[in-house]
Protein backbone atom coordinates (compact mmCIF):
# COMPACT_ATOMS: atom_id res chain seq x y z
CA UNK A 1 0.00 0.00 0.00
CA UNK A 2 3.16 2.52 0.75
CA UNK A 3 4.44 1.93 -2.48
CA UNK A 4 0.89 2.07 -4.42
CA UNK A 5 0.85 5.50 -2.85
CA UNK A 6 4.26 6.61 -3.15
CA UNK A 7 3.57 5.90 -7.46
CA UNK A 8 0.72 8.00 -6.91
CA UNK A 9 2.24 10.88 -5.49
CA UNK A 10 5.32 10.73 -7.75
CA UNK A 11 3.47 10.53 -10.87
CA UNK A 12 1.76 13.61 -9.79
CA UNK A 13 4.37 15.85 -9.20
CA UNK A 14 6.52 14.72 -12.25
CA UNK A 15 4.62 17.04 -14.37
CA UNK A 16 6.11 20.05 -12.95
CA UNK A 17 9.33 19.60 -11.30
CA UNK A 18 9.87 22.44 -9.52
CA UNK A 19 11.19 23.33 -5.96
CA UNK A 20 8.42 24.09 -4.56
CA UNK A 21 6.53 20.96 -5.49
CA UNK A 22 9.22 18.71 -4.54
CA UNK A 23 9.30 20.14 -1.19
CA UNK A 24 5.62 19.72 -0.57
CA UNK A 25 5.71 16.23 -2.24
CA UNK A 26 8.40 15.41 0.48
CA UNK A 27 6.53 17.19 3.62
CA UNK A 28 3.72 14.80 1.72
CA UNK A 29 6.14 11.10 1.98
CA UNK A 30 7.27 12.35 5.77
CA UNK A 31 3.52 12.66 6.83
CA UNK A 32 2.80 9.49 5.68
CA UNK A 33 5.96 7.67 6.93
CA UNK A 34 4.97 9.12 10.51
CA UNK A 35 1.41 7.82 10.14
CA UNK A 36 2.29 4.69 9.20
CA UNK A 37 5.15 4.70 11.54
CA UNK A 38 2.65 5.39 14.14
CA UNK A 39 -0.12 2.58 13.44
CA UNK A 40 2.75 0.33 13.95
CA UNK A 41 3.95 1.65 17.43
CA UNK A 42 0.02 1.72 18.47
CA UNK A 43 0.49 -2.19 17.44
CA UNK A 44 3.65 -3.19 19.21
CA UNK A 45 2.69 -1.45 22.48
CA UNK A 46 -1.27 -2.85 22.41
CA UNK A 47 0.37 -6.77 22.12
CA UNK A 48 2.93 -5.22 25.14
CA UNK A 49 -0.20 -5.04 27.29
CA UNK A 50 -2.42 -7.49 26.18
CA UNK A 51 0.36 -10.37 25.92
CA UNK A 52 0.55 -12.37 29.64
CA UNK A 53 4.20 -12.91 28.97
CA UNK A 54 4.96 -9.31 29.15
CA UNK A 55 2.68 -8.09 31.51
CA UNK A 56 2.46 -4.81 30.61
CA UNK A 57 -0.86 -3.80 31.74
CA UNK A 58 0.12 -5.13 35.38
CA UNK A 59 3.19 -2.73 35.27
CA UNK A 60 1.39 -0.23 33.28
CA UNK A 61 -0.98 -0.40 36.53
CA UNK A 62 1.33 -0.88 39.23
CA UNK A 63 3.93 1.59 38.36
CA UNK A 64 1.92 4.54 37.09
CA UNK A 65 -2.09 3.88 37.80
CA UNK A 66 -2.38 3.09 41.14
CA UNK A 67 0.38 5.79 42.49
CA UNK A 68 -2.04 8.34 40.76
CA UNK A 69 -5.02 7.26 42.14
CA UNK A 70 -3.18 6.59 45.72
CA UNK A 71 -2.24 10.32 45.37
CA UNK A 72 -5.61 11.60 44.58
CA UNK A 73 -7.62 9.62 46.32
CA UNK A 74 -9.18 12.36 48.02
CA UNK A 75 -9.50 14.83 44.88
CA UNK A 76 -11.22 11.71 43.34
CA UNK A 77 -14.05 11.04 46.16
CA UNK A 78 -14.72 14.36 46.23
CA UNK A 79 -15.19 14.57 42.55
CA UNK A 80 -17.57 11.98 42.47
CA UNK A 81 -19.66 13.25 45.48
CA UNK A 82 -19.94 16.81 43.37
CA UNK A 83 -20.71 14.69 40.52
CA UNK A 84 -23.04 12.89 41.82
CA UNK A 85 -25.15 15.67 44.14
CA UNK A 86 -25.42 18.29 40.25
CA UNK A 87 -26.88 14.21 38.85
CA UNK A 88 -29.40 14.14 41.35
CA UNK A 89 -30.18 18.24 40.83
CA UNK A 90 -30.41 17.84 37.52
CA UNK A 91 -32.58 14.40 37.61
CA UNK A 92 -35.06 16.16 39.65
CA UNK A 93 -35.21 19.13 37.31
CA UNK A 94 -36.18 17.13 34.06
CA UNK A 95 -38.16 14.91 36.24
CA UNK A 96 -40.44 17.73 37.80
CA UNK A 97 -40.48 19.00 34.03
CA UNK A 98 -42.24 15.58 32.75
CA UNK A 99 -44.47 15.28 35.99
CA UNK A 100 -45.58 18.70 34.59
CA UNK A 101 -46.03 18.24 30.87
CA UNK A 102 -47.16 14.91 31.90
CA UNK A 103 -50.01 16.32 34.32
CA UNK A 104 -51.00 19.30 32.01
CA UNK A 105 -51.02 16.75 28.89
CA UNK A 106 -53.33 14.04 30.80
CA UNK A 107 -55.43 16.70 32.44
CA UNK A 108 -55.84 18.28 29.05
CA UNK A 109 -57.07 15.21 27.38
CA UNK A 110 -59.53 14.42 30.63
CA UNK A 111 -61.13 17.53 30.32
CA UNK A 112 -61.27 16.74 26.80
CA UNK A 113 -63.05 13.52 27.70
CA UNK A 114 -65.00 15.15 30.22
CA UNK A 115 -66.16 17.97 27.47
CA UNK A 116 -67.37 14.99 24.70
CA UNK A 117 -68.71 12.19 28.00
CA UNK A 118 -71.15 15.91 28.47
CA UNK A 119 -72.01 16.71 25.26
CA UNK A 120 -72.89 12.71 24.65
CA UNK A 121 -75.02 12.56 28.01
CA UNK A 122 -76.91 16.53 27.02
CA UNK A 123 -77.87 14.44 23.62
CA UNK A 124 -79.28 11.62 25.09
CA UNK A 125 -80.88 13.61 27.35
CA UNK A 126 -82.80 15.87 24.53
CA UNK A 127 -83.99 12.63 23.01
Amino acid sequence: MIHFLLIIILRSSSSSISTSNFIKVLSNLASLFRFFFYVYLRLFLLFYLVLLQAQGARLLYQFYIQLFIAQHEVDIDIFISHARNRVRAIDLHYLKRVMNFLKENLLRLQSIAQAFSSTSEDRSESE
